[in-house]
């Protein structure tokens, strides 16, 4: 990626209000935005948001990792004991239920 590139993307992500690209970039990929909804926010091609995602390193995580991490922040927040799987719940309740 060149420097007049990458500064004019720069310039376009200081005007939505952020503080430098990196920034920008990881915010949407974290909101889950796509590479030619991000193109179109910033007035460039799909090909440069590609380009600027590498270098930058910034990158999509998996939805199922954020949805655990969401998870873990919201029961450590609430000061609640993490949720036991409830499979092992009801097998060792039958199990109990059971014997004599």
């Amino acid at each position: 990626m060149n420097d007049r590139r990458h500064r004019r993307l720069d310039q376009r992500a200081r005007v939505l209000g952020f503080d430098e690209l990196p920034a920008y970039l990881q915010t949407r990929c974290d909101a889950s935005y796509s590479v030619p909804r991000i193109a179109a926010e910033l007035g460039v091609g799909d090909w440069q948001v590609q380009a600027a995602l590498a270098h930058s390193g910034c990158g999509w995580r998996p939805a199922a990792a954020a949805g655990i991490a969401a998870a873990a922040h919201a029961h450590a927040k609430a000061g609640s004991a993490p949720i036991a799987s409830s499979r092992q719940g009801s097998a060792g309740a039958h199990q109990d239920q059971l014997r004599p």
